[in-house]
């Protein structure tokens, strides 16, 4: 009777509408009459409700599960029998189930934010304590049992209902019920259950909500739950490299085999979450990606943050004439003159922002985006406010008290002077007493953009913002911009909607300067120089002061490996706002390429006491260029000292695994070879490179592979190429070597990295 059910009354209810259907039961919509409400009831299938003693276990399960009062699981309302029928009432809720979400952001080669993922496992972790604690095991938690209300609120559906079928006449001693690739070892095993296997299932989910993938597939059932049992999950951020560290050893031990050496409650594992969330806070990440040759195939780019009004150009770095040009000072120097920020590594406002984040969603800092520099200015005077100005159609649509706005305006400044720690204070602030201020929305699509870690939320907010603020020339420019960053990552050159959204940007506010700046990169990466140039021009024609216009003019030529007519335009840029820490990478970059290391060691050290996330950029940078100065030993400690600040740098990891292995220091070199392929996946000249080093250390079936993937990426790729060619001639393999790297130096050894960026590598350092 399951079927057909529209319009018939089941007890006091009236059926309406079939809205969804599972493996067990059919879910309707229907009216209350007595209470004049929707409800939500489900009806077993027809061939479940044939067994005789399954309608009776039905409703014993919907009586225990209708005790539970949890805002994040389904309420039961009633329970019943309509002649041979059983039927539940449940609460009516109106949203897509989390599979849902998570297929629609698959199909956009996107992930749900970690700040949302840790509010999901915080939620639906509680909900597992509650259900616990009351005796209650769900054993078949998955996307498509948990509904999020609204899109937002996470709501845990079917509690009692994978027992039920396990009682069943329909399934065979033995077997397991459940869903493969979301099932515990012990559930795999039929072992007895507690609560700590409803937290792997939960897990499993949030590595896929994480990664876009689950941790275990296979052609069958006993494939995947073989896995389950016995293979070690990958780390989350070798397939999302954006994630936080500390997301890996939570994942880990989340999906342990043995439970006892799991979470032992929801509780921890929430705030084992949100810890990994609050690394983030307590070491900043870089605000810019950095690579060594932006060019049309690379597509590695620079971008700038606001820039200050008015100044001079300058063509000395602000360093001190006394700086030791061999050494970096590491975090905990002291400050910048004029800077109100200590430097520090870890400063401990950080560990409150992180706090805060579970509470309001916020991932980091919210930073905005100066007049001169996108917004609409009413200010024609040379020296121009630091705060966006706003159309009166934003103001009517932000949704912002005029105390939010005075607070906003704070903020603003303390950002426009280079405070981005105290600065973000202040909008998190905002955020948390109202979060429907549209501005405020922008501005954290902003921040989330200037983040390296942080597209993917980039997008997704400033979507959000441009439905609220669809006049919006800023809005636009960033979210054309984010657009164009994630299509980067995913190495696809179809720029469309990006440019779509980034010329509109362009006819909202016809002054402004910052389209066609982001344009001018756009265009150079998609191999349209001569469109490029004309947006890069058009951008200084508006606004010579402005740093988004340096810029381009810099990214443009950088694109056509015109490094020397870049070094002008970026140290244009720093000049106009030297206490904005993203401006130097790209200047260091470009003083490097050109052989003027002094000047690009000088930068190193400002951008390091600048601070703000920075330090670990700073050292890398300096690794790099005392690597092209022939300091092979300054190098290394450089980078050493890099990644002991960050370890999520493929770059770098690459840096020194190509100077030791110049070294034939090829143990030392090898992990870092290794995570450099873990951290950038699709990035050929990482595998041909751990190809060659495993070569060197006569590890040949390895080594075949790593060439085999590379080629896989990059049919071009020599390297990769070479050493298959090797591995078939028997006999003259380590010599070969060894001949290969004595005719490739300048290219595979002591400057290889030149070689590989040139080709395309290190992609994922666009900015």
């Amino acid at each position: 009777m399951a079927q057909g059910l529209s319009g018939v009354n089941l007890g006091r209810y009236r059926v309406l509408e079939l809205v969804g259907q599972g493996g067990m039961a059919s879910v309707y919509r229907a009216e209350d009459p007595r209470l004049f409400r929707q409800v939500a009831i489900k009806v077993p299938h027809a061939h479940l409700a044939a067994d005789p003693d399954f309608s009776a276990r039905f409703l014993r399960e919907a009586q225990a599960v209708a005790a539970l009062r949890h805002p994040n699981i389904v309420q039961v309302f009633d329970f019943g029998e309509e002649g041979a029928t059983a039927f539940m009432v449940m609460e009516l809720i109106e949203g897509p189930t989390l599979a849902a979400m998570l297929a629609e952001l698959t199909g956009r080669a996107a992930f749900m934010s970690p700040t949302d993922v840790v509010a999901l496992g915080s939620a639906i972790g509680s909900a597992i304590d509650y259900a616990a604690a009351r005796g209650m095991i769900h054993r078949d938690i998955k996307p498509s049992n948990i509904i999020m209300d609204g899109g937002r609120r996470p709501v845990l559906t079917d509690y009692g209902i994978a027992r039920v079928l396990g009682a069943t006449s329909h399934t065979v001693p033995g077997i397991v019920v459940g869903s493969a690739h979301y099932m515990s070892p012990e559930q795999a095993q039929g072992l007895p259950l507690d609560a700590r296997s409803d937290l792997y299932s939960l897990a499993v989910v949030l590595f896929e909500a994480l990664t876009g993938r689950v941790p275990f597939g296979g052609e069958t059932t006993m494939t995947v739950l073989m896995q389950h049992m016995t293979t070690p999950p990958p780390p989350v951020r070798s397939y999302n490299r954006l994630l936080p560290a500390g997301f890996d050893p939570t994942m880990a031990r989340a999906l342990a085999k043995d439970p006892a050496h799991r979470y032992q409650n929801g509780a921890e594992l929430g705030g084992a979450l949100h810890a990994a969330l609050a690394e983030v806070a307590q070491a900043p990440t870089r605000v810019v990606e950095r690579a060594s040759i932006p060019d049309a195939a690379s597509g590695r780019t620079r971008i700038d943050l606001p820039a200050a009004a008015g100044g001079q150009f300058a063509a000395t770095p602000p360093a001190q004439d006394s700086l030791d040009i061999t050494q970096v000072t590491l975090p905990g120097v002291g400050t910048i003159p004029g800077q109100h920020v200590p430097v520090r590594r870890r400063p401990p406002v950080w560990a409150m922002i992180g706090a805060v984040l579970a509470v309001i969603g916020v991932l980091t800092t919210v930073v905005v985006l100066a007049t001169r520099n996108g917004g609409t200015s009413t200010d024609s005077s040379s020296t121009k406010s630091p705060v966006t100005t706003r159309s009166s159609q934003t103001e009517v649509n932000e949704a912002g008290s005029p105390e939010e706005q005075a607070q906003l305006a704070e903020a603003d400044v303390l950002l426009w002077n280079g405070q981005i720690i105290e600065a973000s204070e202040r909008y998190l602030a905002i955020l948390r007493s109202n979060r429907s201020f549209a501005l405020a929305h922008r501005q954290l699509g902003i921040a989330y953009y200037m983040m390296t870690d942080s597209n993917y939320q980039a997008e997704t907010q400033l979507r959000l913002a441009a439905e609220a603020l669809p006049d919006d020339a800023t809005t636009a420019a960033f979210l054309g911009k984010s657009i164009y960053r994630q299509q980067r990552r995913q190495r696809t050159t179809d720029f469309a909607e990006a440019e779509e959204w980034l010329r509109k940007a362009a006819q909202l506010d016809q002054t402004s300067a910052l389209p066609h700046a982001f344009l001018a990169e756009l265009l150079a990466a998609s191999g349209r120089r001569d469109e490029a140039r004309q947006e890069a021009e058009k951008a200084l024609a508006l606004d010579p002061g402005s740093s988004w216009a340096q810029f381009a003019s810099g990214i443009t030529f950088g694109f056509a490996d015109e490094w020397d007519r870049a070094v002008d335009p970026y140290t244009k840029a720093v000049a106009l706002n030297p206490s904005w820490p993203n401006l130097y990478p790209a200047l260091i970059e470009a003083l490097r390429l050109t052989g003027r290391y002094h000047e690009a060691l000088e930068y190193c050290v400002t951008l390091q006491k600048l601070g703000q996330g920075y330090e670990a950029e700073a050292l890398g940078d300096k690794g790099f260029t005392l690597k092209d100065a022939g300091d092979k030993q300054g190098a290394i400690e450089a980078f050493n000292a890099s990644l002991a600040l960050d370890d999520t740098d493929n770059y770098v990891h690459w840096g020194l695994a190509s100077l030791l292995y110049d070294e034939a220091r090829y143990e030392e070199a090898l992990p870092h070879f290794q995570r450099a392929v873990a951290l950038a996946p699709a990035e050929p000249a990482y595998h041909s490179w751990l190809a060659l080093c495993l070569l060197e250390m006569e590890r040949h079936d390895e080594a075949r592979t790593e060439a085999k993937k590379a080629l896989e990426l990059d049919p071009a790729n020599e390297d990769a190429q070479w050493v298959l060619d090797q591995l078939t001639a028997q006999g003259r393999v380590i010599g070969d070597v060894a001949q290969y790297r004595g005719r490739k130096g300048s290219s595979v050894c002591s400057g290889g990295y030149k070689a590989i960026l040139a080709e395309g590598g290190a992609n994922e350092r666009q900015i």
